[in-house]
C-alpha cells in the first residue's frame, strides 16, 4: 500500500481550490477554516477529519485529494460504459 504524501496532497488541494473557487482564502471563508495554507504552504501539515469534512461539504472529491484517483471520475466512465452498452442493445432490438 502507497503511504499518504502531503505535498502531493497539497498541490491537489491548490489546484481544486483554484477552479472551484478562485483561491484558498474563499475556501477557507466558505469552509470556516482559520488557516487553510499550513496545509498548502512548504512542509504543509496533514489534514484533520474535520479538515477534511469541511472541504467534502464544499464539494471537494477527499479521495481525490488524498489519493490521487477520483471516485468521480470512476463514475463517469462507468456511466458512459452503460450507455454505450444500453445504445448498442437497443441496436440489436
Amino acid at each position: 500500500m502507497e503511504e499518504f504524501n502531503i505535498n502531493e496532497f497539497s498541490k491537489r488541494l491548490k489546484i481544486e481550490a483554484k477552479k472551484k473557487y478562485g483561491n484558498i482564502k474563499i475556501v477557507e471563508e466558505k469552509a470556516e477554516i482559520a488557516n487553510l495554507g499550513v496545509y498548502t504552504k512548504k512542509n504543509p501539515r496533514e489534514p484533520r477529519a474535520t479538515i477534511l469534512y469541511k472541504l467534502a461539504l464544499l464539494g471537494f472529491d477527499i479521495n481525490y485529494l488524498l489519493t490521487g484517483k477520483s471516485n468521480i471520475e470512476e463514475l463517469e466512465n462507468l456511466k458512459k460504459e452503460v450507455n454505450r452498452i444500453m445504445k448498442r442493445i437497443n441496436e440489436i432490438s
